[in-house]
């Protein structure tokens, strides 16, 4: 059985892209009636990109994280976590002594054809994005870093 058990693992992941904490683990928004589009009850609230969560069981069907992160507990899709080895590894990464916050409404990531999965990406206010520490680094994805952050 998959059910929460008496003890159960803790895993630590860190949140990849801007996403959303639900009540339950279903996109399926639940509003007060029909008329009513704006407020979704079972939209807990928003979890920026690198936030840190700690897992706490995983949905039958694999496809959400029950998670704690700092101030709610909830459901978030699987594919906008990344899960840590170990609990250190999400803290050295996050408490990284070189970062940028974001002070303004939002930063994208550079458009990348060549690596989608990195390219356009939104970082909201008050995001701290830790920086490669590897400055030498002169070509990601077959694009220059010059006049750039590397993230």
């Amino acid at each position: 059985a998959r059910g929460v058990k008496h003890k159960n693992k803790v895993e630590f992941g860190i949140a990849v892209r801007n996403t959303s904490l639900r009540s339950f683990p279903d996109e399926t928004p639940v509003f007060k009636s029909p008329e009513d589009k704006e407020f979704d009850r079972f939209q807990e609230t928003g979890v920026q990109a690198l936030t840190i969560a700690a897992i706490l069981h995983t949905s039958r069907e694999g496809r959400w994280y029950f998670v704690q992160i700092y101030n709610y507990t909830g459901w978030v899709k699987c594919e906008d976590l990344a899960v840590a080895s170990c609990r250190e590894e999400v803290f050295e990464y996050i408490d990284s002594k070189k970062f940028l916050t974001v002070t303004g409404n939002h930063v994208m990531t550079q458009f990348n054809p060549f690596e989608p999965e990195v390219s356009n990406k939104v970082f909201s206010m008050g995001t701290r994005i830790p920086l490669v520490a590897d400055e030498d680094i002169e070509n990601i994805g077959n694009q220059s870093t010059v006049f750039n952050y590397i993230v």
